[in-house]
């Protein structure tokens, strides 16, 4: 099955390769168009890998931190009726993607359900002393941090499992330090960008006018990606 998704998938993305190559019109800011123009690649196959790379990480990713953020509104109305308010306010879509309401939230989501929750893996190239116990981790190790663990540690975070917000007001450095969602230094998430414009946008149309409940709240699982099943929402238009 996987290998017949991942056939599909590069398919897919030669089939819409060669529909940009066809237009009169191109769309030089568009990331197609870099890919198909990039002459660094070796090959059209090598272009498409990479066009399956941000197809899965640049849309599975963002669907699945979508959802979680619609399914915590829907079960804290007051936040959800702040966010409201506040996006209403703003006076253009710029505006409301600044909207500090609206990015507190988001980060709280992102804290709390990191896409990739087992985080990442690394090799150590020589030994690493732990300032607290002193204890090594000697050279050549694989270490795995987890996004999930550290992002709800209670030394770090007051009322961890909880959808707080405005815990991002006023954050301190030892929280700031430990949001991990897109990794960070050189090797962090390069499609973060986009991720947070996806969501920035979505959002801020979708909570200004409607009005999300829940019906089944469902379950979160991972599975390569860390998501929620069978979450059903109600929705109507906020008045």
């Amino acid at each position: 099955n996987a290998k017949r998704a991942a056939k599909r998938l590069f398919e897919f993305c030669a089939k819409m390769s060669e529909s940009y190559r066809t237009k009169k019109e191109k769309q030089p800011h568009k990331l197609i168009h870099m890919i198909l123009n990039d002459a660094d690649y070796k090959d059209d196959e090598e272009r498409f890998r990479d066009m399956v790379a941000f197809t899965i990480a640049g849309f599975d990713t963002t669907a699945n931190t979508l959802s979680f953020t619609l399914l915590e509104l829907a079960k804290n109305q007051e936040e959800q009726t702040k966010l409201r308010d506040a996006l209403r306010v703003c006076e253009s879509s710029d505006e409301a993607h600044s909207c500090p309401q609206l990015k507190n939230t988001v980060r709280e989501i992102l804290r709390l359900y990191p896409a990739v929750a087992t985080g990442s893996l690394r090799q150590v190239h020589s030994d690493v002393i732990l300032p607290a116990t002193k204890k090594v981790i000697p050279s050549g190790s694989l270490v795995v941090s987890s996004y999930y663990a550290i992002q709800r540690d209670p030394d770090v975070f007051d009322d961890p499992n909880s959808f707080l917000p405005s815990r991002w007001e006023d954050a301190t450095k030892e929280q700031n330090m430990s949001f991990l969602t897109f990794s960070v230094g050189k090797r962090n998430c390069l499609g973060q960008a986009l991720a947070y414009a996806e969501m920035y946008e979505i959002l801020a149309k979708l909570c200004k006018n409607y009005e999300f409940g829940v019906v089944n709240k469902g379950e979160a699982s991972h599975v390569v990606l860390y998501k929620p099943e069978g979450t059903i929402l109600s929705v109507k238009r906020a008045l």
